[in-house]
Parts: structure tokens; sequence; C-alpha cells
């Protein structure tokens, strides 16, 4: 049996070769790269060539510019341009620190939006950028210091146990999800509780030296080197923003229909005062200076994460088969069909994934082991009790 000889990629991230290669560049021996990698790659011999020898006093820049880094995201996240734009300049700070810029003051993000945007993967994909550990924290799981539960401080343990891999702990991307379920709201002694719990960030968002201790374990280090990156889907907000805009509902003139604001414009051209109106700290708000919103994803958005993005669902099993010697396909229809299905759902990106595994795993327990899998429109449609006929045998 011969397979299919793989198209050429970018050996740094994988990027795939577009028809007329224009995107790649030969280095050597089937050894390519894309223009972002290798233009990074130059930077960092520049850099190199001026900081001079390892362990030598001067510190070298950052060597990636905002417009490197939200390059780089475009590969592995589909759409969400005005939160990868807000991301790379707070990355690119996050950087000049790392290289010992202390005057560059932190640039702490609140990414906001509906669930299944891609929230989750854009924290990820930039802590994968900047080469730092991911430190992803429920905030649903914190109390106020003193209370039964996870501290707020509990977050140095988890930086810690995230940067075992990494040469140093002292720079990590912290990602709080749910932050939005902090907001201080319902009854007196509620919004007491959440008003401690949002007091525990100010001082590891102000940087310095931070202790914490568990039980028989104490640690301390200096936190100015981490990145927070809040995120929650805020519901609500749209309509506090339109209040403030005076584009509430109401009418105009006699007679005239009340046209209810565009929830995403309204989110849009939120400030800080809007997200205090909702229940965060004022104090809390002052520290997170960076507003990123990110979009409802589309049928076509979907249909590219499925298929065209970095580490897409599709490439991931076809390269999975392939290491079994079976081959997998799953055509544009398929596609469209799960995107729309995703879509009319409201899970977003996170439902693709799991409709997709679903259909998959209907076929391996239905088709002989050395069958190739073929997903079609009809599959996705439910005729996946086909599936045998759907797919041919191996010869």
């Amino acid at each position: 049996m011969s397979r299919a000889r793989r198209p050429p990629q970018c050996a740094v991230c994988r990027e795939a070769a577009r028809s007329d290669m224009r995107n790649l560049v030969e280095c050597g021996k089937g050894v390519f790269l894309c223009r972002p990698c290798a233009a990074t790659a130059l930077r960092c011999f520049d850099a190199k060539a001026v900081s001079g020898p390892a362990g030598s006093a001067a510190a070298s820049p950052a060597v990636m510019t905002p417009q490197d880094l939200v390059s780089a995201l475009d590969k592995a996240v589909v759409g969400q341009v005005e939160a990868k734009r807000a991301l790379a300049v707070a990355a690119w700070k996050h950087l000049q620190r790392k290289a010992g810029n202390t005057a560059v003051p932190p640039a702490h993000v609140l990414l906001y939006g509906p669930t299944g945007c891609g929230k989750t993967y854009l924290a990820k994909s930039l802590a994968k950028l900047l080469d730092v550990p991911f430190v992803p924290v429920d905030a649903t799981t914190l109390t106020e210091t003193g209370y039964k539960g996870r501290d707020v401080r509990d977050i140095l343990f988890d930086v810690l146990d995230a940067a075992r891999a990494y040469e140093q702990e002292k720079h990590a991307v912290v990602f709080v999800d749910e932050f939005d379920k902090l907001a201080a709201r319902g009854s007196e002694s509620r919004q007491a509780y959440q008003h401690g719990t949002q007091h525990g960030f100010l001082t590891l968002l102000e940087g310095g030296q931070q202790t914490a201790e568990r039980q028989t374990r104490t640690v301390s280090f200096d936190t100015s080197g981490l990145l927070f990156v809040f995120a929650g889907a805020f519901p609500g907000l749209p309509e506090i923003v339109s209040q403030r805009t005076r584009q509430s509902l109401r009418t105009i003139g006699f007679g005239s229909e009340q046209t209810p604001p565009d929830p995403q414009r309204m989110l849009s051209q939120a400030l800080p005062e809007d997200f205090v109106r909702f229940g965060v700290e004022a104090e809390l708000m002052g520290r997170i200076p960076v507003l990123a919103p990110v979009s409802p994803l589309g049928v076509p958005d979907l249909m590219r994460i499925l298929t065209d993005a970095e580490h897409s669902a599709r490439a991931q099993y076809a390269d999975f088969f392939a290491q079994l010697g079976r081959a997998f396909t799953l055509d544009d229809a398929a596609a469209e069909a799960l995107a729309h299905a995703a879509y009319a759902s409201g899970t977003g990106a996170r439902g693709l994934r799991g409709q997709l595994e679903q259909i998959v795993t209907e076929l391996l327990f239905s088709l002989p082991p050395d069958s190739e899998i073929h997903i079609t429109k009809e599959l996705v449609h439910g005729g996946h009790e086909q599936g045998p006929s759907l797919s041919r045998e191996i010869g």
C-alpha cells in the first residue's frame, strides 16, 4: 500500500503550502519555512548579535512585533480581528518586560463576548507564542481569603506547577475564565463575598513579591511578570452599554417602531465604567487596561475552523488515521453541514469537535478495521447508520 505524499509545510508552524507555493521558502532538502516564521528567525539572529553571548549584561528587546503576533495568531485562530490586535499589543508589552524593560507597565486583558467564540484558545495560542506557561483558572472555584475553598493566592501554586517544564516561573499567561461570575450581584451578603474575591486579585495584578501558603507548603515570588487574561460572556452588558450611549430601546417620534441595538456593536463600544456597572470592582478594572471583545462565529468561520485553521480537526484526524495506515476525508459539504449544526445550536467552535467525534466514533464501531473513513453530508445529517456502505476497504 502506497501512502499519498504529504504537501510541503512550514517546519515551525506547520502551515501547508498554497497551490502556487508562494507562502513557503525551501531552506534545504525538504525543509520549508513560511514568511512569518522566516522573518521571526531573522529577528532572533539579529537580536542575538546585538545582545552578545549568553550571560552578557545587555538584554535584547523583544523580537516579535505586534504585527508578527497577529500574523501568528491568524494561523491558529479564525476571525476575532479586534481581539487579536488587542492581545498582540498586550503580548508585545509582556515580551518587552520579559526582555528586561520594566518601564513598560503590565497590560492585563479582559476578553469578553459570547461563549464558543474562542476566548480560551486565543489565550492558549498567545501563551504558546510567548513561550510561557498557560495557567487556566476557573473563577467560580475561587473564594475570598479566610473562606473555605480556593483562595485567589492559590493561583501562585498553579503558576509554579505549570512552569515545571520551563526554565523560570516568573512569566506566564494566567487565564481567568468565567470572570463575569464574580460580578457583585444578588443579595448584599453575596455582593460582599464577590467583592472580597475580586479584591484578592488587586495585589497579584499590582506585582511585587507575593506569598501564598497551603498547609505545609509556602511559595513566594514576584508576580510582575504574569500576564492576566480575564474572560467571560458578560450577559446583559450590551444593555448597559446601550443605556450609557443613549441607544436604549425607545421610540423615536410618534408611531415609530422600536429598534433594538445591535448587541455586538454595543460590546465593541464597552468602556471600563460599563463593567463597573455590571458588578466589577472599579479598582480592579483600573488594573485591566486592555478590553478585547470577541464576536459570534458565523458558518464560514466555523467551516474554516474545521478545515483550514492550524491544527484543524480535519488535519488532525487525517494525520491520526494516516499513522494507522488508513485514509480519512471530510468533504466540504460535510464540513458545511457540521458548521450549520454548531451555529444553530449556539455552541460555536466548542460544539464542532464534539459533533465530529460522535460521527467518527460510530464509524469506528460499524466499519471493518482496515477500511477508509469518508465523512459526507449524508452522515452528518444522520446517515451514519449506512456507514459501511459509504466507505470502502483499502486494496
